[in-house]
């Protein structure tokens, strides 16, 4: 699967990232279960240090046109080109197809040191709406990571999905 993510402000831009990994591809071997499971995910080049830089956001970035309700922020587009489009993607659909909200979603990934990592989507007060566990993931910090989907409007009413510091 391509994640085709596209600059807002510059319609003259190919889609970034031009070439992503095929993060969604599963192990040949494994059974049909309910988690996302890929011996073939790319790791991921997360730093701490450039994550923790994201205050707020310049750009806005198109997510495809199976997500073309969201826009992601700045923070978010690093996650996505540097090995995360399949988290964010993941959590994102699970967003917009959201008939019923109240116009924001908390999203918390968190790794495991046995190399899973459970994806956990609520209102940020305790209600879970939903929650996937992954058997590996590529996500290299041992820190949970936190996004939050807001509905807003920068172009038409639609999903802006950005990182806790970028709030």
């Amino acid at each position: 699967m391509v994640h085709g993510v596209e600059r807002t402000t510059n319609r003259h831009t190919a889609a970034f990232p031009r070439t992503p990994e095929a993060h969604h591809r599963a192990d040949s071997s494994a059974t049909n279960t309910t988690t996302k499971e890929s011996k073939t995910m790319s790791k991921a080049t997360i730093d701490a240090a450039t994550l923790g830089q994201f205050t707020g956001t310049e750009n806005y970035y198109r997510l495809g046109p199976v997500l073309r309700d969201a826009l992601a922020t700045d923070g978010v587009h690093y996650l996505m080109t540097n090995g995360l489009a399949w988290l964010v993607t993941d959590a994102v659909a699970v967003c917009v197809l959201r008939a019923e909200h109240d116009g924001f979603f908390m999203i918390e990934f968190t790794p495991r040191e046995d190399g899973s990592g459970e994806l956990v989507i609520g209102d940020g007060n305790g209600t879970v709406s939903h929650r996937q566990e992954y058997r590996s993931h590529s996500y290299n910090l041992a820190k949970p990571l936190r996004l939050f989907a807001e509905w807003g409007e920068v172009e038409k009413p639609q999903w802006v999905i950005l990182l806790a510091s970028e709030h």
